[in-house]
């Protein structure tokens, strides 16, 4: 092939996603098999890049120089003559853009961001000279899926399905969770607007189907160009000098075992990324920028460091390498249990933590297993830290805390020194105590905690530990993988369905949305039982449940009966009054409070510290839904919002609240419909919704649960004057920047 007839150009998304253009693939092609991991990287890298952006935009002044656009790689493809492009090699990041854009176009719609919003349409998709709709990434099976996800409309893919569509559909939700995670409704417009205009690629043009199928053989059958791993490889060993070829086999071998425990050929990077942060991150001074460093370029982090790593002779480049091998060999029972849950060795939490997205949890775990530990110690050093992470993860998201890579960053680089000093699983032990003594209340926020807009994956996962814990009580078999696979085969159920007009004692339509959403009265079904009495009164439903997990099939009248089994475990824990049957006449609030205190007793058996061998047992809390609650069955403000001062959350009301702008314990309000609704404000800036006690971290979360629809928290909410007078937390902030 003539290099001269092979094209490269530089575009923006822009430009990529405009005009008349759009893109299919050739039938060599793969399936779109983006992971959930890619998928958040790529979100939060580019969220990270838009954080850079603006902030050298706010401090510019003037000057001349822009900043850089961030590149997203290169991509191939040829034209035909009618202009479609046929993607050679980036489907799969074409893909995950679209499904980018049409996720944002439509939490901008909601919010009322119609400018841009309507940009981001012009990206998703072409109208032809008929007027007709066509997506910009032109592949047939897919349109039902994109058309439902441009729409907001559920989906479930038929059950003849190909794998591309199934996984478009799963990254969607996954996607359409960050960005509510990441981006409030005040940062929405600005980053569609850089997404579009300051996210480049460079496209490389083959002249003909032939041309392009020859480069897309010789890019995945021929050589690749070296990797970090390779060039770390490279400097050790030609530094090992005596033994090069032993250590070279024991090192390829390695490699070998850590692809085949997950099939995955990234593995052996991310293990050696995570073992040097985990063991040497800190060195030059900043274990956050060490981290950033090795994460990047590993090797060259190493020979600039190789002092304060000890590579000073021959010998200390033997042992390094050494150490590394032997670690990776303990590692490797760790890595398998993050694709199955591994009972035998206790190591259920790190395939949890996995599916919450916490990969980073093999960082505090590699700090403590050591490359000398005896297997059963090193495995039950991770069986501690990974329980230790999953608990953390629980209480964050009730407390409606973030739980990103970041935050568990945050939390790992405390742990890092002391982790590596531990010999023996008990010294990792009293690491961790402390870290579970110093917490805030444990589930302090859990009496009015509950589905939300961006929950759902949370939601489940509770639901799913819950119902997998009381099925093993009862000696029944533990389905929590079913419970969890990607699949979604088992769905979230609510016991009373969507009719407040069931409920007339209930007048305050958000105080019924709020105890409906209770997590006490949410349950797990298969995705079919679920369908088929999604509407029925409750009645009708707790009849259906008797045939199904027993935290569904208690509600029944006939499910207890003689059964000693559960008596006995019901005694041993104290629930005896709370799991219990109800009858089909039992009102809303008095099975959403019974209920969110029998949850929340589970939730204190199976997340006690002593239990998880993470430190001694808490004392007993004082359970949430008994903490006087009012006539509705909802925590009173002044209750829900007791809690020790803490550290200011990230947002625009955490800055009013350090600046003095707001008070803890001031009242801010939103009208709607021509009622005005309440909140207060708590001391680290959280916001607790007066009429149902629930707390959120996010305004613009408060704002959509008043509304029902998303976005505008700092315009929606207004500070009062002694006057009368009300200015918006916009107009506020605006007053202070």
């Amino acid at each position: 092939m003539r290099t001269d007839e092979i094209t490269g150009d530089s575009y923006p998304l822009v430009a990529l996603f405009g005009g008349d253009t759009t893109y299919t693939i050739d039938y060599y092609q793969r399936e779109y098999a983006w992971s959930e991991d890619d998928v958040r990287v790529l979100v939060e890298d580019l969220r990270k890049e838009y954080d850079d952006y603006s902030r050298y935009q706010k401090a510019r002044r003037g000057r001349r120089q822009q900043h850089p656009p961030y590149f997203l790689g290169p991509f191939v493809y040829y034209q035909d003559a009618n202009g479609n492009r046929f993607l050679v090699d980036g489907q799969q990041r074409f893909t995950t853009l679209h499904l980018i854009f049409i996720v944002t176009r439509r939490l901008l719609h909601d919010q009322g961001a119609t400018q841009e919003a309507e940009m981001l349409n012009r990206a998703v998709m072409i109208f032809d000279i008929r007027g007709q709709r066509q997506y910009r990434i032109a592949i047939g099976e897919r349109v039902p899926a994109l058309d439902a996800l441009y729409r907001g409309r559920p989906y479930e893919p038929p059950g003849n399905a190909t794998l591309s569509v199934r996984n478009l559909v799963t990254r969607a939700h996954e996607i359409e969770e960050l960005l509510e995670q990441l981006l409030d409704a005040e940062t929405r417009p600005g980053f569609a607007i850089w997404l579009l205009n300051h996210v480049v690629m460079v496209g490389i043009r083959a002249p003909s189907q032939d041309n392009a199928y020859r480069i897309f053989e010789t890019m995945n059958d021929r050589g690749a160009r070296l990797t970090s791993i390779d060039l770390l490889k490279s400097f050790l060993l030609s530094n090992a000098h005596g033994d090069e070829a032993s250590l070279n086999d024991r090192w390829r071998q390695m490699l070998g075992e850590l692809t085949a425990t997950r099939d995955d050929h990234d593995a052996p990077a991310r293990f050696i990324k995570a073992a040097l942060t985990a063991k040497y991150a800190g060195v030059s001074g900043s274990a956050t920028a060490d981290a950033r460093q090795i994460g990047t370029a590993l090797n060259i982090w190493v020979q600039k460091n190789r002092s304060a790593l000890g590579l000073a002779g021959e010998r200390s480049f033997f042992q390094f390498v050494d150490e590394l091998i032997g670690l990776a060999t303990r590692y490797r029972t760790v890595l398998a249990a993050t694709r199955r849950r591994d009972e035998h060795h206790a190591l259920e939490a790190v395939y949890f933590n996995e599916i919450n997205g916490m990969p980073g949890q093999m960082v505090p775990i590699l700090a403590a297993i050591r490359h000398d530990d005896p297997p059963t110690v090193a495995k039950d050093k991770a069986s501690r830290i990974a329980n230790f992470i999953d608990r953390w993860y629980v209480l964050r998201v009730i407390d409606d805390l973030p739980v990103q890579h970041r935050d568990l960053d945050e939390l790992t680089e405390g742990l890092l020194e002391p982790l590596r000093a531990c010999r023996t699983s008990e010294q990792v032990t009293t690491v961790l105590d402390q870290k579970v003594l110093s917490e805030d209340t444990p589930f302090k926020a859990f009496g009015t905690f509950g589905k939300r807009g961006n929950n759902s994956h949370q939601i489940r996962y509770l639901l799913g530990r819950i119902t997998a814990y009381v099925a093993e009580s009862l000696d029944k078999p533990n389905e929590i993988e079913r419970y969890l696979n990607a699949e979604r085969s088992w769905q979230i159920e609510h016991i009373f369905a969507d009719h407040p007009e069931r409920h007339p004692e209930i007048t305050d339509p958000l105080v019924f949305r709020a105890l409906r959403n209770r997590l006490g009265v949410l349950v797990l079904l298969p995705r079919r039982d679920n369908n088929s009495i999604n509407d029925q009164p409750f009645a009708e439903k707790i009849r259906t449940y008797s045939r199904q997990n027993d935290l569904a099939a208690i509600l029944s009248q006939n499910h207890q009966g003689n059964n000693p089994t559960l008596r006995d475990f019901t005694k041993r824990i104290g629930i005896e009054s709370l799991f219990r049957p109800f009858s089909p006449n039992s009102t809303l609030e008095d099975v959403a409070a019974v209920r969110q205190e029998l949850y929340l007793r589970l939730c204190q058996q199976i997340w006690d510290p002593a239990r998880l061998r993470i430190g001694s047992s808490a004392p007993e809390q004082v359970p949430a839904s008994s903490q006087g609650t009012t006539e509705s069955g909802v925590l009173p403000p002044s209750e829900a919002t007791v809690r020790p001062k803490k550290k200011l959350v990230q947002s625009h009301v955490g800055k009013l609240v350090r600046v003095g702008a707001l008070q803890p314990g001031e009242k801010i309000v939103g009208t709607h419909m021509g009622n005005d609704y309440w909140a207060s404000i708590e001391d680290d800036g959280g916001i607790v919704l007066s009429a149902t006690g629930v707390r959120y971290t996010r305004i613009d979360e408060a704002a959509k649960e008043v509304r029902q629809k998303g976005g505008g928290g700092m315009e929606f909410w207004h500070k009062e004057s002694p006057e009368g007078r009300r200015v918006s937390l916009r107009e506020l902030l605006n007053g202070f920047s």
